[in-house]
């Protein structure tokens, strides 16, 4: 059954609003400000649109008995009774071109990164996502997801070009059924869905690794792509993200009161590779390369003020025909939020462990220690400093980088984005130092 249109203005349900707001409140700021939806107008079935949307986008974890509240809060302050009577943005405006079941939404992140010769992919990056969603009337929807990427060199061109980060087709496995643990009257909600096709794998705290919720310019070393000092570009990180795959996955949520728990198993293409190990580019193919699944799995459990969570994923290597080459990953992050966010505290751990046709196996690891602090509500003015390692041991000897990375970040026009980092880089093998300053503004239609 599709979820009621939220009315406007007064004909809103106080009740409903009420119950919308704190479910706001609670789950629409981790990925983004208040004030970038406060500050909107939309009709009542624009927000339903764009919440719809919202809710299903990785690790926004939003209960579905909380879609049509939220709808009905944000119509409640923002709501307008027509198309047309006010600029709407891109969700409502993609609810009336591509129909009722559809929407798109984008993100535009352009990066420059300077100030040192040894940059890998320097100066200017169009770090761009475009998202397209659709919802059946019945318990199927889809997504698609592209992204702009550095890695058109690889195929014999220069310059940028779309890469498919994720084309999936999902099955709400509970459907409309009743069921009591869906009743938010018992406190305990539960939903569950199965997906299938090109996937963003979920390993790690920064598995989306979309521009839009980042806190810095750049992933943690750990998960860095495309964003090295050129000079370590042979020494890869433990998974570079996004990590995109073929395969299925189940996406399962229970919340209980304020106990959010969430388990994510999924079998999928897995990494690739031989001689020395493991081999990113072709890891990335949209075809299985080998006939030996990877399986792994991602949980988290927490509240408003702390989570944690632990990654595993575990597979074969090897093109088919050739010795076998396994490989395993884990990782374990915590994230503490206090003052209702104004601070956010995050340390993550990860190692990947793969064999070689050299008598040593490869081994990357590394650790993360992020701090986002709320100087200025209004205008949002925010301090991050991060301190990440990523270290390598495998056939050559072992290596080291310790990176420091501090800057600001700020809201400007209509809501976007601008971040100023400069970054610090150290290396256990004899270079010298590295400075980078990196800007990148986001704005999200």
């Amino acid at each position: 059954m599709a979820a009621a249109i939220p009315s406007v203005g007064q004909d809103t349900d106080p009740r409903l609003v009420a119950i919308g707001r704190a479910a706001f409140e609670r789950n629409c700021t981790d990925c983004h400000d208040a004030d970038r939806s406060l500050s909107k107008q939309k009709t009542g079935a624009g927000w339903l649109a764009t919440v719809r949307r919202m809710a299903a986008m990785d690790g926004a974890d939003i209960p579905s008995s909380d879609v049509t509240a939220i709808a009905e809060y944000l119509t409640s302050r923002n709501g307008i009774g027509q198309p047309g009577e006010a600029e709407l943005d891109g969700s409502a405006t993609a609810s009336m071109m591509i129909g009722s079941g559809a929407s798109y939404s984008g993100t535009l992140a352009p990066v420059w990164r300077g100030g040192n010769d040894n940059l890998e992919n320097p100066n200017f990056f169009p770090d761009a996502w475009l998202t397209v969603d659709w919802q059946s009337e019945g318990r199927l929807r889809g997504r698609a997801t592209a992204c702009t990427s550095c890695h058109s060199n690889e195929s014999g061109r220069e310059g940028f070009t779309l890469e498919v980060v994720e084309a999936y087709v999902a099955l709400d496995l509970l459907g409309d059924r009743p069921c009591a643990t869906r009743d938010p009257r018992c406190g305990v909600q539960f939903t569950s869905e199965l997906r299938a096709g090109r996937l963003m794998v979920p390993f790690g705290g920064y598995a989306s690794a979309h521009p839009g919720v980042q806190k810095a310019v750049t992933l943690p070393l750990v998960f860095n792509m495309g964003q090295q000092v050129e000079r370590v570009n042979s020494r890869p990180p433990v998974l570079p993200m996004p990590y995109a795959d073929e395969g299925a996955l189940v996406h399962t949520v229970m919340r209980f009161r304020e106990c959010v728990t969430t388990l994510d198993l999924y079998g999928v293409n897995g990494l690739q590779g031989g001689g020395p190990g493991v081999q990113f580019t072709p890891s990335r193919s949209y075809t299985d390369n080998n006939s030996d699944l990877a399986f792994g799995s991602r949980a988290t459990i927490g509240n408003d003020c702390l989570q944690v969570g632990g990654s595993w994923m575990s597979g074969r290597m090897q093109d088919e025909g050739a010795n076998p080459l396994s490989f395993h990953l884990t990782g374990i992050d915590t994230t503490l939020r206090v003052l209702d966010d104004q601070i956010r505290l995050h340390c993550e751990y990860a190692i990947r462990r793969n064999d070689s046709n050299f008598p040593i196996r490869q081994i990357a690891y590394g650790t993360v220690t992020e701090l986002d602090v709320l100087l200025c509500e209004d205008p949002n003015f925010r301090f991050l400093c991060r301190y990440d390692t990523l270290e390598h041991r495998d056939f050559n000897g072992g290596a080291g980088i310790r990176r420091f990375t501090w800057g600001f970040s700020s809201n400007v026009i209509a809501g976007s984005r601008l971040m100023v980092n400069h970054e610090h880089w150290r290396f256990s093998e004899a270079r010298p130092d590295t400075d980078v300053l990196a800007i990148r503004w986001v704005a999200t239609f």
